[in-house]
């Protein structure tokens, strides 16, 4: 990668810079930050997202101000992850067979195969959005009693740090931290949440061997940099270092890699590592106990909003669906949740596919 020297360049020369980190410090935040800003380009666009649920997760999101973060290995597609794994697996052994640096990528092959037969010590939890409001295979889930799409409204602010220069406005927060740790008028510090960032889901299998055998190679570079620099006794101990956190790295991004079969769902992900220190709650799902975390909704300071930013929700196909557009606007002018006129002015509910009900306050 060579340096830009305009104005378009700028975040070019920022993520150079990262990746020079990178090598120099292998740690995993370190690979990871570069990955998140070079590899799978933060989604960005100001429109809306949709978050699809049922009834009873509507009016906990509502309520609560919180979404569930999945566990990905109880996700719709059987195959969540594995064919990530597999493709890493292809690239190491093509990696071996061309020979270099064979210390590297016999450690990599060793820690993925930890994963592929022991699994992963740490879960990878995601809330899924999807840019499209009306989607029958989205809808098919929730049988008779039909969904609703929520439509998030996450803009976008700049900001002057070129690493950030697209940030959400919002953060989450853990819901067992907040119910656990006393504050003061509620008031929590912003390295308390986590930033939100949503990535793309990549379903095309080429650009994602690109990205695993992208990040594979950064392993490569920096077991470089540190023998031609430093040449210590206890190489080996670094080389297994590097290795690990590459794998660790690669794991982060499992979850944004899906099969092309899913292409149409158009998903978003955010996605949550829980590393031990929060609290998984359990829920049945189609006659599974299913884990999840709870993320409570906050502003960028991690401090509570006034309200959701929703702009959109959608009444997706059931039997009752007018008297549902009915029962959802009640709750929400009964809850109090949002003003008489905020609601006219940036809500409407549908009724899919047949007719579109718009909601007017006098």
């Amino acid at each position: 990668m060579e340096k830009v020297n305009n104005a378009e360049g700028a975040r070019h020369n920022y993520i150079l810079g990262q990746r020079e980190l990178a090598i120099k410090v292998p740690e995993y935040e370190m690979i990871k930050d570069y990955a998140i800003w070079n590899y799978m380009n933060p989604f960005n666009k100001k429109e809306l997202q949709y978050h699809y649920t049922d009834i009873n997760g509507f009016i906990g999101i509502m309520n609560n101000q919180e979404l569930w973060a999945s566990n990905t290995k109880f996700l719709n597609d059987k195959a969540e992850g594995k064919e990530g794994l597999r493709i890493t697996e292809e690239i190491i052994t093509e990696h071996l067979e061309k020979g270099g640096l064979n210390v590297y990528f016999e450690c990599l092959n060793m820690d993925l195969q930890k994963v592929i037969y022991s699994g992963s010590k740490e879960d990878i939890y995601s809330i899924s959005f999807c840019r499209e409001s009306d989607l029958l295979s989205q809808w098919r889930g929730y049988g008779k009693n039909g969904g609703i799409a929520i439509g998030f409204n996450f803009t976008y602010k700049e900001e002057e740090y070129l690493g950030r220069k697209s940030v959400l406005p919002h953060s989450f927060l853990d819901r067992d931290y907040y119910e656990n740790t006393e504050k003061d008028d509620n008031k929590f510090l912003p390295q308390e949440g986590e930033w939100i960032h949503l990535f793309q889901v990549i379903y095309d299998p080429k650009e994602q061997r690109r990205i695993l055998d992208d990040i594979i190679c950064l392993g490569s570079e920096a077991v470089e940099y540190y023998i031609n620099t430093r040449k210590p006794s206890d190489a080996i101990k670094e080389i297994q270092n590097i290795s690990q956190n590459i794998i660790n790295t690669i794991e982060y991004f499992l979850p944004l890699f899906k099969n092309s079969g899913f292409k149409e769902e158009n998903e978003v992900r955010y996605i949550w590592r829980n590393d031990g220190k929060r609290k998984i709650y359990f829920r049945e799902r189609n006659g599974i106990i299913f884990p999840y975390l709870r993320c409570m909704l906050r502003d960028l300071n991690c401090q509570q909003l006034n309200k959701l930013p929703i702009d959109d929700i959608v009444i997706g196909p059931q039997i009752n669906r007018v008297c549902q557009v009915k029962c959802v606007s009640f709750f929400i002018f009964y809850q109090r949740l949002y003003t008489a006129a905020d609601f006219c002015v940036k809500y409407h509910f549908r009724s899919i596919p047949e007719t579109v009900v718009k909601r007017t306050v006098e």
